[in-house]
């Protein structure tokens, strides 16, 4: 009886671990705790610029909480195909905190171990890919009118 109870026991608190580690989660979850914002944009392709200064920083701390990632990481050293877009780089709660937009997919590192796919949050992360976007191309008309 003893040791059907333990393992009981056992069995249930491995589910819900796994269940807690397969779960999407926010690595942000308050706007409090998020740092300075920069935004790196690639223009046309060929170069990269800081684009922070045409983008609103308080609509994208506003946005980041909302950005859940899957919680299963892949391995950094193996980055998406495709080139990349833009990334944002900012901090939480001291951790360093980078999103990446390799067309089609956003994805994010946390501490810098792991790299992880955004899940759900579509509309929160549809609004930050056109505030960079739209940063990115007025980059672009500051550079080709200067």
């Amino acid at each position: 009886m003893k040791q059907r109870l333990t393992y009981a026991l056992a069995s249930s608190a491995a589910c819900i671990a796994l269940a807690a580690w397969l779960v999407p989660y926010a690595p942000t979850p308050k706007a409090e705790g998020i740092g300075k914002i920069e935004v790196l944009g690639t223009i046309q392709g060929q170069y990269s610029a800081y684009v922070t200064r045409w983008l609103d920083t308080d609509e994208v701390r506003q946005l980041l909480p909302q950005i859940k990632m899957n919680s299963i990481p892949e391995i950094l050293g193996r980055y998406p195909e495709g080139r990349l877009t833009y990334w944002i780089k900012t901090d939480y709660n001291g951790e360093p905190l980078y999103l990446y937009y390799y067309p089609p997919e956003f994805y994010v590192t946390y501490n810098g171990r792991w790299m992880h796919r955004l899940c759900g949050s579509e509309d929160a992360v549809q609004r930050l890919h056109e505030i960079c976007l739209d940063a990115c191309e007025q980059e672009l008309a500051d550079t080709i009118y200067w």
